[in-house]
């Protein structure tokens, strides 16, 4: 679960104007709004691009007041861009003034006329007054992700618990590849013979085989893991798998990814992130996150709510912030149910693996069953554990939903973006 501390920053960062895709301050409603040739207005003017009008001086209170405060066509019109989500005060007294005078649509408004104090009146009237009583914006929710397969670390041949990285970025690629798991690793395999240098060998099924060897014979390549392709292509390329460059630059050896971005290009707790962020996955981009905590971590990105975020976690469903830090992806054994078990008994995990595993019935079913079993005692419990002990897969990390308020203790910020070929 390692990404490196040190490296997660790089020239690619931008402001959160530009994450946004904005220039900052830009307006984008006027445009839409009727325009009627008004005497002087140039054809090429769509909006007020100029700053707002300038405010009268402190002292000067004469504004122009040519409406009854209660007026419903303004009202209307500023409710009708808050519910589309505009939080920009000057974006929606446009609307609102233009809603009033369609005849000037484009017309620049002069500092200190009699049009600006209009302007002004309106802002401070009916906008400033509505902005204030709505919530927040939120992101539309991001497309479900049933094309999304899940993967864990935790099976890896190589460094198991230090791959959360090219476990992610698997996920990403499948993604790409939608679910073509062969098509991945045919991608990785050439990747890897392009090196045109000794790739070793590889250990498959308890047997060490000549990995170009295998990469060439289809049977072989069936039964070696796609991270542990990605893993030896970083590490004979000289790179560091916990740098957030290394995993795009291993997307795009395997053809799969063709452009994108490394290092933090936003924060989750910030709204116009989320907005990003669903946008991305709406566009069919691909998202690895950051976690902090520990050395840090890497979570595959699904979802984007309205109250939260679902990732795909390689390690497992994380309950808590310092090590200990998972119930871990395992199989249904003794061992892994009764570890898991006495795990749910730290104070703060129960109720932290119920929420993140609110987005994953099976796995949240298996929590209940566990927590109901640590209050029972001897055969009681031997027999409870023994009915859930069927051997097959503990997805703990699929679907991980996380508040706002866990993003922002977790500080999760957007770490790589990725654009299909």
């Amino acid at each position: 679960m390692l990404f490196d501390l040190d490296h997660h920053l790089d020239s690619s960062s931008s402001s959160d104007a530009e994450s946004a895709g904005k220039a900052p301050g830009k307006r984008t409603l006027t445009a839409a709004l009727p325009r009627q040739g008004a005497p002087g207005a140039s054809a090429a003017q769509a909006s007020i691009s100029s700053p707002a009008p300038e405010a009268p001086d402190a002292f000067d209170f004469s504004y122009a007041q040519p409406l009854d405060p209660n007026d419903q066509a303004v009202e209307a019109e500023v409710q009708r861009h808050l519910e589309a989500g505009e939080r920009d005060v000057n974006a929606i007294t446009d609307a609102a003034y233009y809603r009033l005078y369609p005849e000037l649509a484009g017309e620049k408004i002069a500092k200190g006329s009699e049009q600006a104090r209009t302007w002004l009146w309106l802002r401070d009237m009916f906008v400033t007054p509505a902005l204030r009583r709505a919530p927040a914006a939120t992101p539309a929710p991001s497309p479900s992700p049933e094309a999304d397969v899940y993967r864990t670390q935790n099976d890896n041949l190589y460094m198991a618990g230090g791959t959360c990285n090219m476990t992610s970025l698997t996920m990403a690629l499948l993604s790409f590849a939608d679910g073509d798991e062969t098509l991945v690793k045919q991608k990785a395999g050439t990747a890897l013979q392009r090196l045109g240098k000794p790739l070793g060998g590889i250990k498959i099924d308890g047997k060490r085989e000549d990995l170009r060897h295998a990469i060439e014979t289809p049977g072989l390549l069936a039964r070696i893991q796609v991270e542990d392709l990605l893993t030896t292509l970083a590490n004979l390329k000289g790179l560091k798998v916990t740098h957030g460059d290394t995993i795009l630059a291993i997307a795009k050896e395997t053809e799969l990814v063709a452009t994108g971005k490394a290092g933090i290009t936003g924060y989750l707790k910030d709204t116009k992130t989320r907005a990003r962020a669903a946008e991305m996955l709406a566009q069919g981009q691909q998202v690895i996150l950051g976690v902090q905590g520990g050395p840090g971590h890497y979570v595959f990105l699904t979802q984007v709510l309205d109250d939260g975020i679902v990732v795909h976690d390689p390690a497992g469903c994380r309950c808590q912030y310092d090590a200990p830090y998972f119930l871990p992806t395992a199989q249904a054994t003794t061992y892994w149910l009764k570890t898991m078990m006495t795990s749910l008994g730290r104070a703060g995990w129960t109720e932290a693996a119920r929420r993140r595993l609110s987005h994953n019935p099976g796995m949240l079913e298996i929590v209940e069953h566990l927590v109901a079993a640590r209050r029972l005692a001897g055969k009681e419990q031997a027999s409870a554990i023994k009915e859930l002990a069927t051997g097959g897969p503990l997805a703990m990390g699929e679907s991980n939903f996380y508040s706002l308020a866990d993003i922002a203790h977790y500080k999760m910020d957007i770490r790589v973006e990725m654009q299909g070929t």
